[in-house]
């Protein structure tokens, strides 16, 4: 009886052990879950601070985008008046010369500017190579068309040139924008636009690219009042980049806009 008494009482004390093992099991199992439930949240929190934190690095730099572009905005507002007026004054020339196609007219427009900027680019060239040392070939060196190999050695033979040649130099904006304007739009039309077409050769990535380019500024007047208007842009530009300290290319690159910005007022005002 006494044994049996005792081995009853270790018996509970067995299955109270295990019992609170079991409860502890299950307490270490809660604490585990817990602590895993814990470190999700935690994880899911962490995400959510970075997700945020993205998010108002975004906002802030789409802010900043938007400050920049009311202040780009702004400052073509502020767009010398004196620019804004000529670049009216140069597209009411093409509008009533009888070029009423905006498209058409910026692109006379751009060849003509081109025109005027590789004569000035290639002058600074020049005057650089001589003042470094730096070996440079003018543009305008020469003359056009320039002759094949086959008729160089005709000349050299003695033989009479049948092709009308003309040097280079008189191709240049500051040589023929002081000719008549007959003159002027016969010059352009023969030599100065085929001489632009294929200024890096024959077979050059640009002379393709030019390829069906025309020249089709219809009358001497309208030719000379654009190369006038050109004229006083330009020096416009430069005025505006001594005084203001701003960049001359960056000008320019507003001039072009403003140019662009009249094909949509020009579709309004039923130009187009």
């Amino acid at each position: 009886t006494i044994n049996s008494k005792a081995m009853s009482n270790e018996l509970n004390e067995n299955v109270k052990l295990m019992r609170e093992y079991i409860a502890f099991l299950e307490t270490k199992k809660t604490f585990e879950e817990a602590k895993l439930t814990f470190e999700k949240e935690k994880r899911k929190n962490i995400f959510e601070q970075e997700v945020n934190k993205v998010k108002d690095e975004f906002l802030l730099e789409m802010d900043g985008m938007k400050k920049e572009f009311e202040a780009l905005k702004q400052e073509n507002k502020n767009l010398n008046s004196q620019l804004k007026s000529l670049i009216d004054k140069l597209w009411d020339r093409f509008w009533s010369g009888g070029i009423s196609n905006p498209l058409t007219a910026i692109e006379q427009i751009t060849y003509l500017i081109f025109m005027r900027r590789i004569d000035v680019l290639d002058k600074e060239r020049i005057a650089n190579a001589e003042l470094t040392g730096e070996e440079y070939k003018s543009l305008f060196n020469g003359v056009f068309p320039e002759p094949t190999e086959e008729e160089r050695q005709k000349i050299a033979n003695g033989e009479e040139d049948k092709v009308f040649r003309i040097k280079k130099e008189q191709l240049r904006w500051s040589e023929f924008s002081h000719l008549k304007a007959e003159e002027m739009l016969d010059l352009i039309n023969q030599f100065v636009f085929p001489f632009l077409k294929e200024l890096n050769g024959k077979n050059s990535h640009f002379t393709k690219h030019m390829k069906n380019a025309v020249f089709i500024i219809p009358n001497p007047l309208l030719l000379l009042e654009a190369i006038k208007i050109i004229e006083l842009i330009f020096k416009e530009i430069e005025k505006d980049a001594l005084e203001n300290g701003q960049a001359f290319q960056d000008i320019q690159g507003d001039v072009y806009e403003m140019l662009l910005s009249e094909i949509a007022s020009a579709g309004k005002n039923g130009q187009f």
